[in-house]
């Protein structure tokens, strides 16, 4: 009797981050899956393993889904990519955007620091505005609403336009670097999905061909290799 379990190998576990080890992984997944479909439609294997439902078109549909999982692990590739050059972006933008707030805040100390100490909370200076996203954000929308009531020695309207850029510059790359997190996020796991399917459908082929050359008979020894099935049992 045939081994029951030709050790096709386990399915591969969806992943919770994009990785290069994770990516390897299901690389080598497919082209195991491709390499034993290609060696199940070789002449002297295709007849007999279609009358086991290996049949030409259930092949052919994985050498489809191996491109279609690449293409998505591909993207996720390419996606992570694109979020480190958007982090690296939005960095750069808090870094100007900070520093063109201090500037302000510099002119308003000007004005104000030995005449009307008091104001001095209204343009937020010593508050931390740049511990986080949102402080920075927030401080931006102040003191650009504050510049709408006041002036500032040095501060011109080519300020306000630069620090109204900037703003907008810091929140919208912030967007960027989500959007391409979620893209690298969904094109992983929709890789990952067909990547398991794929496997699932090349043990079917082991599995057949476990049944169809068993390993009770030494001369299906050369065959078993070519399916990576044992050519012994360990029970």
């Amino acid at each position: 009797m045939s081994d029951p379990n030709p050790n096709p190998g386990p399915a591969p576990a969806k992943p919770k981050q994009v990785h290069g080890t994770t990516n390897k992984k299901y690389e080598e997944a497919l082209s195991k899956a491709e390499r034993l479909a290609a060696t199940a439609k070789k002449p002297d294997y295709s007849a007999v393993l279609a009358a086991r439902d290996i049949t030409g078109p259930f092949l052919s549909q994985i050498f489809i889904d191996c491109a279609a999982a690449r293409s998505q692990l591909g993207l996720a590739v390419d996606k992570r990519s694109d979020k480190l050059s958007a982090t690296k972006a939005e960095d750069l933008d808090k870094s100007e955007l900070h520093v063109l707030i201090q500037s302000i805040q510099a002119s308003a100390r000007q004005k104000y620091a030995v005449s009307a100490p008091e104001q001095l909370m209204d343009w937020l200076i010593g508050q931390p505005i740049a511990q986080s996203r949102a402080k920075l954000e927030q401080a931006g929308a102040t003191i650009l609403n504050k510049l709408t009531t006041d002036t500032l020695p040095g501060v011109t309207t080519d300020t306000i336009v630069q620090l109204t850029s900037l703003l907008g510059t810091y929140k919208t790359a912030d967007l960027n670097q989500h959007g391409q997190q979620t893209g690298a996020s969904t094109s992983l796991l929709t890789g990952a999905a067909l990547v398991d399917d794929i496997t699932k459908r090349r043990m079917t082929i082991q599995f057949a061909a476990d049944a169809q050359w068993p390993w009770t008979t030494p001369a299906n020894a050369p065959i078993r290799v070519q399916f990576d099935l044992p050519t012994t049992t360990t029970y």
